[in-house]
């Protein structure tokens, strides 16, 4: 699948329905929720979502959700699924502790013009802001607030969740 800017700008402009919603689960996260061909194993106080989406042209999408709450990491990817071949993740919305890598940033696919597919697409050469700027932590994300930021950023329906509450 070629991916280029124009294509990510579309991608991500473009209005996004959930169909359906796996919930918060902590155990392997199996391919058919991400853009990896295997099962990929769980990490250590990890918990993932996947949203299945599609758009009105008829479009389909996966919002996966990747949080640690304890290690203050938060991921979100939005990944393309073609009519045909593996699924394309396209971008990456994140907000991770550290110097260097830290603080809320976006990973995409903005200029490069090649074949991406499956578990290569990951690999995403572009972040936003570039390395080494300063980044702002988002200091009190919870699941429920990551969920709805990331659904805001990818442009899906308004993710409603339950918030969580410290007991």
């Amino acid at each position: 699948m070629k991916i280029g800017f124009s294509h990510v700008r579309d991608d991500l402009a473009i209005k996004k329905q959930v169909v359906r919603d796996t919930g918060w689960k902590a155990d392997d996260l199996p391919p058919r929720y991400s853009a990896f061909p295997n099962t990929r194993p769980a990490s250590p106080r990890w918990e993932w979502r996947c949203f299945i989406l599609s758009c009105d042209d008829g479009r389909k999408f996966k919002l996966l959700i990747e949080a640690s709450p304890a290690y203050g990491r938060w991921k979100a990817c939005l990944i393309k699924v073609p009519d045909s071949g593996p699924p394309v993740a396209i971008m990456r919305f994140e907000d991770q502790p550290g110097k260097n890598g830290g603080g809320v940033h976006i990973h995409a696919h903005c200029d490069q013009i090649s074949d991406l597919c499956g578990a290569d697409s990951i690999k995403m050469p572009y972040t936003l802001p570039d390395h080494r700027r300063y980044r702002r932590r988002r200091a009190g994300w919870t699941k429920a607030l990551f969920c709805k930021a990331a659904g805001a950023f990818f442009r899906t329906d308004p993710i409603v969740d339950q918030e969580e509450m410290a007991l």
